[in-house]
């Protein structure tokens, strides 16, 4: 109620590679898993973020097109 869930679209050359979500590890510390297997079209992205809402209607969804994909993806969880 007081704060949202994080994802994170990252995107190549505007070609989607990954979906970060952030949880909640173990031992206390937030890491970003990737969701596996990304959708394969624009419907199935629509369904997947309807269902994210659903769960959690205060969702953050952002979008990062970025120089490399997995490089950046690794430094997000080595900040944490």
């Amino acid at each position: 109620e007081s704060a949202g869930s994080v994802a994170v679209v990252l995107r190549e050359k505007g070609a989607i590679t990954a979906l970060l979500e952030r949880h909640l590890d173990v031992d206390g510390a937030y890491r970003w898993r990737p969701r596996t297997p990304l959708p394969a079209d624009s419907q199935a992205w629509a369904e997947l973020v309807q269902r994210l809402r659903r769960i959690d209607p205060d969702l953050w969804l952002l979008e990062l097109d970025v120089a490399c994909a997995e490089r950046f993806a690794a430094e997000m969880n080595r900040l944490c």
